[in-house]
């Protein structure tokens, strides 16, 4: 569980395919819709953030854009904000918004 926690806060090609596949093959179920939704996540802010203005420190701060009320702070609202930047196609929006129903599925039913 450590692995996947560090790896939860990081874009996959910073893990490595194979890394994130024998840690997750490791967990449950829950644990691994949770943290592979939150990769996912994580590099769609990413993937985001390169596509904007370049904003210093306090600009960025200020704006909060990411912050959980942020204008993208939740899994939805990036996954609409890619789909319009056009870094997702269709489909692969679709199935993001499958991926953060399973995720928040798990985190409901199970109390996290």
């Amino acid at each position: 569980m450590r692995d996947l926690k560090k790896y939860a806060a990081a874009t996959p090609d910073e893990v490595g395919g194979e890394n994130i596949m024998a840690a997750l093959l490791g967990e449950s179920d829950r644990a691994a819709v949770l943290v592979a939704a939150s990769m996912l996540e994580h590099t769609l802010t990413t993937t985001i953030e390169r596509r904007l203005r370049k904003l210093d420190d306090k600009a960025r701060k200020d704006m909060r854009l990411f912050e959980p009320n942020g204008l993208v702070g939740g899994f939805n609202q990036k996954i609409d904000m890619a789909f319009a930047l056009e870094v997702i196609d269709p489909p692969m929006r679709k199935s993001l918004h499958h991926i953060r129903e399973m995720r928040n599925a798990c985190a409901t039913l199970f109390g996290s």
